[in-house]
């Protein structure tokens, strides 16, 4: 054996040490799953999970050896596999919590029996459907299509959707792990690998049939696409920017234009960047604002919005945050408008429940969980201060920057713990970013 491995090359010695190190916990890990899988889901959806099982396989393959490698040459397959079965197990958690805790009370319920209903049409090449068809809002009415896509190529499946869509999640994380590895090649890769692959929140609020797991995919390849351009000067960067954010836009059209005033924001900075060839600053700029324009527009619109005046901001979010959410998990909101409050606010959305506030056992959960990123924000406030300071050079941290405060200050209309966790995911890469 050790002449093998004198014949290795170093870094592929190496990597040979790291799979042999991960790979027991890998096949423990499956093994696991395999048994959570007959233990939670009836005998009769077993054969229909074989398809969506293969196509996890081979997503995985292929992010790990076209995506990971070229970025990240030392992370093992066998540690990718085993956070891709840990995505799994989540969603597996997530999907017993919905049918059985809540007894199918959640809007995958509804994703799923209007998706199998869909899926009748597209499979009978009827798209009549997509005009006649309305279901909730049109955010909610284009996720019923996008699942009735799904069923027109794999089995109707409830657990199987949720499968697919912890995969389309964890493809999204794999595009901000590998943004984060283009852009800090010299760091420490731990902190962020162990929250973007295995915290408690990206493990399970994005792992089911629903909007959270569709945005944190199509958030992923904004952020994979803007590091192309803004690191690669590459015009098919943007391309693949403009697409995240299209993706992103008939779901929730508000995350969107969001993404589009961080876009423009850190767009900015890359003008002042220097050294950037004219042509592609020029094509970027029209993009960006174009792309700003159409989102901001379709935002106001989707809220209700008459326009973006001032006073029609304010009179959305009081009219949002006057809405009673009750339950166990409610709170009273900071009001944003005023800056003590915005601050607070920022505060409550990143950290909060704090652990005396938690009165079930997923609060505690949450609670402990965003306590662990205070401590860690702190134990890193160098790195975190330096990367503040580098922003002006920097049109990526920017953009993390500005959709982190945006979306964070947005997210104070909720009054409900619960919400707040399952909402921030969409934000949480980027804010992590920041310093992790």
């Amino acid at each position: 054996m050790s002449t093998t491995r004198r014949l290795l090359p170093e870094n592929a010695a190496l990597r040979w040490n790291l799979e042999r190190s991960y790979l027991p916990l890998a096949v423990s890990g499956s093994l696991f799953l395999l048994f959570l899988l007959f233990l939670l889901l009836p005998s009769s959806e077993w054969l229909f999970m074989l398809p969506y099982l293969s196509v996890i396989f081979l997503l995985a393959t292929l992010l790990h050896r076209v995506g990971v490698l070229p970025t990240d040459p030392k992370f093992p397959a066998a540690l990718f596999a085993l956070v891709i079965i840990a995505k799994l197990v989540g969603s597996l958690v997530r999907y017993w919590t919905v049918v059985d805790l809540y007894g199918g009370a959640a809007d995958a319920t509804a994703y799923y029996e209007q998706g199998a209903y869909i899926a009748g049409y597209f499979q009978s090449f009827d798209f009549s459907v997509l005009e006649s068809y309305r279901f909730r809002g049109a955010g909610t009415t284009w996720m019923v299509h996008l699942t009735g896509l799904v069923y027109t190529f794999f089995p109707v499946s409830f657990p199987g959707s949720f499968f697919f869509f912890a995969a389309l999640a964890f493809a999204g994380c794999t595009f901000f792990y590998m943004a984060h590895r283009v852009l800090f090649p010299d760091s420490s890769r731990f902190w962020y690998l162990l929250l973007i692959f295995l915290s408690p929140s990206m493990l399970f609020w994005p792992s089911s049939l629903g909007k959270d797991s569709w945005v944190v995919f199509c958030t992923g390849i904004v952020a994979w696409g803007w590091v192309q351009y803004v690191k690669r000067n590459s015009l098919p960067g943007l391309m693949i920017v403009v697409l995240g954010v299209g993706l992103v836009a008939p779901i929730r059209p508000h995350i969107a234009a969001f993404l589009a005033l961080a876009l423009g924001a850190a767009f900015l900075i890359r003008i002042g960047g220097g050294r950037q060839s004219p042509l592609v600053v020029a094509i970027g700029g029209v993009l960006i604002v174009v792309l700003a324009v159409v989102m901001l527009q379709f935002g106001a619109q989707f809220l209700g919005m008459e326009d973006l005046s001032i006073q029609s901001v304010q009179a959305e979010y009081t009219e949002l945050q006057a809405r009673d959410l009750g339950g166990g998990s409610a709170f009273t909101p900071p009001n944003v408008l005023n800056p003590i409050g915005a601050l607070s606010g920022f505060v409550t959305i990143l950290f909060r429940p704090f652990p005396f506030e938690a009165n079930n056992p997923q609060m505690l959960i949450t609670a402990f969980e965003s306590l662990g990123w205070l401590v860690l924000l702190w134990l890193r406030r160098r790195t975190l201060l330096e990367r503040l300071r580098s922003i002006p050079q920097s049109p990526f941290l920017a953009f993390a920057l500005v959709y982190t405060v945006i979306l964070a200050l947005s997210l104070t209309v909720s009054g409900n713990f619960g919400i707040v966790a399952r909402q921030r995911v969409m934000f949480l890469p980027l804010f992590w970013m920041l310093f992790a």
